[in-house]
């Protein structure tokens, strides 16, 4: 069920023919985003295998919405760390960009719990 509210919220964000008036998707853009960041974090933390595959996207989102990244961070400590093992060499690329900050204190945690693997990515 969350990832179909994320799925309906991209289409949303996408689709050029948006249900919602230019003015409104502008005013919405934020809440829709946090939404969607939100689902996939909280289906990861429920085990969803679909949702992990989706972290990527759900934190390129943070990229255009500085406003979110504290609520990304926090909510990226809910799903057992293995979940975002596999996505660690593009959150090591993402550091490089500003919006990096949000997957920071994640990576962090990888390398204290799994120093091979980030060492790994590293080389």
């Amino acid at each position: 069920m969350r990832l179909e509210l994320v799925d309906l919220i991209d289409k949303v964000l996408t689709s050029p023919r948006a249900e919602l008036s230019p003015d409104a998707l502008r005013l919405h853009k934020a809440e829709l985003t946090a939404v969607a960041i939100e689902q996939v974090v909280r289906a990861m933390a429920a085990g969803s295998l679909a949702a992990r595959e989706r972290l990527p996207s759900a934190l390129a989102l943070c990229r255009g919405a500085p406003e979110l990244w504290a609520q990304a961070t926090e909510l990226l400590e809910l799903p057992p760390l293995w979940m975002s093992l596999a996505w660690a060499p593009q959150m090591i690329a993402m550091l490089y960009e500003p919006h990096g900050t949000v997957v920071a204190p994640l990576l962090q945690k990888l390398t204290a719990a799994y120093p091979q693997v980030i060492a790994f990515d590293c080389l």
